[in-house]
């Protein structure tokens, strides 16, 4: 560490000076840092700082205060504009003020390290704003459990497994070229996009991350849970866009599946499945966009479309596939296969064609439920009927002899047959028309 600038800055109503520390040569490495984080995530990361030294803190109200440390600091978390993690005082010891803020975050950040591969010019890399690292690799190499990597703009070449930082953060949304998988504890992807397969053998939340090259999910703990937000997942000719094997939960959501050539978009073999507004596309003449063998699928504002005629949704897919699934405002092109146990459908809507089948479907309400093939199954129940004693049969109409033929008591037909045609009623016993005579 190098000199003591003293910096002018306004504070309670007076000019005050802050003492911050120089590489020597005048410049503020240190500052910059931190106005750039500031500036992307309303966070002020501490860097390393020793005892003696000053740096500078935001405290309650934002305002930003000199303090001076008296042991050594290596700082995890964040300062939060509004916070009560420390007064901006000498009295906040680094200990009591690392404490707090470990204590409200599962991840304390304890260093950031910047990633620009554009840079043509030569300087020890260190992963400092003014001299990142070239590469995602090399900063992975001396990154912990706690640090995020920030990647510049830009194409980055080259496998990639992210064992050992907490997070990578795309700026400009940076391209991944190459596979890439996750491992180690949970990690925190934003803003990237992967060209290539991507692996992931632990949990994880990927937020505005596009893969191309299709995501396995290996995940072998059934109470880890994975969440995909505003994403876009395709791959080539021929790779499932999403192949999930592992047992956690993953969920999907704002997003889009997209298959290309005569393959699942999304198969699903073990653990549970959530697509909550998110749609999925695809042209199979043959087979399931969706195919579920195994584990248990809830679906909730949900879009599927086979533009190839083939079945939208196949949730018993291969031998002993017994999934309690829940359907709820799905809007379907193509088939949906249910699974042999108990299936709930909710407002579930069939776009263009298909059909619902399967050997236990409970559906409500019935009158919600809608499709050009009709719906099938070896125990069908509908709660709301059962509850109110009403059918979908309400409003029929036709020929004389067209009448239905196990009337429950007071449903109508209208009789085309008699003269003149007339609505007519079923008294238990008996068809007879609005004057109570036999009909």
């Amino acid at each position: 560490m190098g000199d003591i600038l003293g910096v002018p800055v306004w504070s309670d109503g007076k000019l005050r000076t802050l003492k911050l520390p120089t590489d020597g040569d005048g410049t503020l490495p240190d500052l910059l840092d931190a106005i750039h984080q500031e500036l992307l995530n309303n966070e002020v990361y501490l860097k390393n700082s020793i005892a003696g030294e000053s740096f500078f803190d935001r405290s309650v109200g934002g305002v930003i205060t000199p303090v001076v440390p008296t042991d050594s600091l290596f700082m995890g978390g964040d300062l939060r504009t509004g916070g009560s993690v420390t007064d901006g005082t000498n009295a906040s010891t680094p200990a009591a003020i690392k404490s707090s803020i470990n204590a409200s975050h599962t991840h304390p950040v304890t260093k950031v390290l910047y990633v620009d591969g554009n840079r043509g010019d030569s300087y020890t890399e260190t992963g400092s704003f003014d001299k990142p690292y070239k590469t995602i690799q090399a900063a992975e190499a001396v990154a912990d459990a706690s640090t995020i990597i920030e990647v510049a703009q830009g194409t980055y070449t080259g496998a990639l497994t992210l064992t050992n930082a907490f997070a990578v953060w795309g700026k400009g949304w940076p391209t991944i070229s190459g596979a890439t998988a996750i491992s180690g504890n949970h990690k925190d992807l934003r803003n990237l996009k992967i060209d290539g397969v991507f692996t992931m053998n632990t949990d994880a939340e990927l937020n505005e991350v596009d893969c191309y090259g299709g995501i396995i999910d290996a995940v072998a703990n059934p109470n880890a849970a994975s969440t995909l937000i505003h994403g876009t997942f395709t791959a080539g000719s021929g790779v499932k866009p999403i192949a999930k094997t592992g047992t956690q939960t993953l969920m999907l959501s704002n997003s889009q599946v997209i298959g290309v050539g005569d393959i699942p978009s999304i198969d699903h073999d073990a653990g549970r499945l959530v697509l909550n507004s998110t749609g999925v596309l695809g042209s199979r003449a043959v087979g399931a966009l969706v195919e579920s063998s195994g584990g248990v699928v809830t679906v909730e504002g949900y879009q599927v479309v086979n533009s190839g005629g083939g079945v939208a949704m196949d949730l018993q897919n291969g031998a002993g596939a017994a999934n309690p699934n829940a359907l709820m405002d799905v809007l379907a092109t193509g088939n949906v296969v249910c699974g042999v146990a108990n299936t709930v459908v909710e407002g579930m809507k069939f776009l263009g064609f298909g059909a619902l089948s399967g050997s236990a479907l409970i559906f409500r309400p019935a009158t919600h439920v809608a499709n050009d093939s009709g719906v099938s199954g070896t125990t069908v129940a509908d709660a709301l009927n059962t509850q109110k004693g009403i059918t979908d049969t309400v409003n029929q109409g036709g020929a004389t002899g067209s009448r239905p033929g196990t009337p429950t008591a007071y449903q109508s037909y209208f009789d085309t047959g008699l003269t003149p045609a007339r609505p007519i009623w079923w008294t238990g016993a008996a068809w007879v028309d609005a004057a109570g005579t036999g009909v």
